[in-house]
């Protein structure tokens, strides 16, 4: 992902001109309401994250017109070698300035061509360092001519250029932090005209030169006011942008360790980053854990990675490691540009789900009959969380051929912790609580 978040304006200084955007470059279109943030500035209102294309793109030509406008885009990726990928936009339209009430027309032309290369091994779909280097350039032309039946004299005209090179470079600093240079060159050139038929206030008019009274006359008068803009910038823009996180307990490929502690102090400063992963047991606000990762190897959807979906294994996987240790899992599914989830998507969720209600269907604590045995392989655990989570260490035995066999071990429970232990027959299974932060209530075991 590169988010192009590009404080360019025209060379009036008036903004970001939206009609260099044409929709068949867009990626995707984020919209940011709420406070001022680092990131973004003081942008009270809110900002808006416009990503362009880029990378491997399948071609794709379009031509829509109607009564007042005609489009015509092509756009275009391959990737040239492993590791590099080229890919290029060309966006022509013509449309009419006052439908309706004028026949004149504007003109925008814009291209643009992208070169993406990563070095170093992938990392969430990424490599451990991204070069995004783009070349814009845009033309837009508007034409009012004056209309003889019009008293106003109103004509305007407006011709812009502009050339852009911008590189953005993306260095992992870990599994999560991340370093962001973005540097940007804009050469442009705008040369408008305008002007207007405008009225003077009346005002008094006498030759009397000293106090008193004397007769006068309002005089109003009609002048052609005209503007003049012919402006030839450059504009130089840097941005370097740290990113640090650690406030998830797991991405990806889930928990590392054992399960989560959900309490922590409520304080701030140094090393609660840190307290976050880990929990405190003796902490006194509420936080449960959250497990984040893609189904894809990144957050967006591309058809290059339509054969890079998780397995179904590595979904199941992914389920006990998060879920499976008492946090929550988010799996982001990226829906394509029509706005639809991919099928090969949907077909390893609803593979994912069969997977899991097969191994939970049959709760063996249930149907084993007195005297008997079953085989089991699979505990879930569970403490009643609305009285709170004590249990800090465990651990679980099952009665094999008389005598009672360790089946698993572990710290906390929680909402739910699964233990996936060698297959074992048992008659009996028993829960040692060997360390809590509070009085231990009921756990509740099922056996798979």
């Amino acid at each position: 992902m590169v988010s192009w978040a590009h404080p360019g304006c025209g060379a009036a200084g008036a903004g970001i001109d939206l009609r260099r955007l044409p929709a068949s470059t867009i990626e995707r279109v984020e919209v940011i309401r709420g406070v001022p943030s680092a990131r973004y500035g003081d942008l009270t209102q809110g900002a808006v994250i416009v990503e362009t294309r880029a990378g491997v793109v399948d071609p794709d030509a379009a031509v829509q017109f109607d009564a007042r406008s005609w489009d015509a885009s092509l756009v275009a990726g391959r990737q040239v070698f492993h590791t590099q990928t080229v890919s290029a936009n060309a966006d022509v339209a013509r449309y009419l300035v006052s439908p309706g009430i004028t026949g004149d027309q504007a003109l925008r032309l814009t291209f643009q061509l992208a070169h993406r290369v990563g070095f170093g091994a992938e990392q969430q779909g990424d490599p451990r360092l991204l070069l995004d280097t783009r070349l814009d350039v845009s033309h837009l032309r508007e034409d009012r001519q004056i209309r003889p039946e019009e008293q106003t004299q109103y004509m305007t005209w407006n011709h812009q250029w502009m050339v852009r090179l911008s590189n953005r470079t993306l260095l992992r600093l870990g599994e999560r932090s991340r370093l962001l240079v973005t540097l940007s060159l804009d050469r442009e050139s705008q040369q408008s005209y305008w002007q207007q038929n405008q009225t003077s206030g009346a005002m008094p008019f006498t030759d009397r030169l000293t106090a008193g009274q004397s007769v006068g006359h309002f005089i109003a008068g009609q002048y052609l006011a005209r503007l003049t803009l012919d402006g030839a910038p450059w504009q130089v823009y840097g941005r370097i942008e740290a990113e640090l996180h650690g406030s998830w307990l797991g991405f990806g490929s889930g928990l590392v360790g054992g399960a989560a502690v959900v309490t922590y102090p409520g304080a701030t400063g140094p090393g609660i980053s840190d307290m976050l992963q880990h929990g405190d047991p003796h902490g006194g606000v509420w936080r449960p854990g959250e497990t984040d990762g893609p189904i894809r190897p990144g957050w967006f959807n591309h058809p290059a990675e339509d054969d890079k979906v998780k397995s179904v294994d590595d979904l199941v996987e992914l389920y006990f490691t998060s879920v499976g240790r008492n946090s929550k899992l988010l799996l982001n599914v990226p829906p394509t540009r029509g706005g639809l989830l991919y099928a090969t998507d949907v077909a390893r969720l609803a593979a994912m789900r069969a997977r899991l209600d097969a191994l939970f269907t049959h709760d063996r604590a249930g149907e084993v009959p007195a005297g008997g045995a079953a085989t089991i392989s699979l505990a879930a655990l569970s403490e009643e969380i609305t009285r709170g989570q004590v249990v800090a260490r465990y651990t679980l035995h099952g009665m094999v051929d008389g005598s009672w066999r360790v089946l698993s071990r572990g710290t906390t429970i929680g909402y739910k912790k699964l233990d996936r232990f060698t297959p074992a027959r048992v008659s009996a299974v028993r829960l040692e609580i060997q360390d809590a932060v509070g009085h231990a209530g009921p756990v509740r075991i099922a056996l798979f």
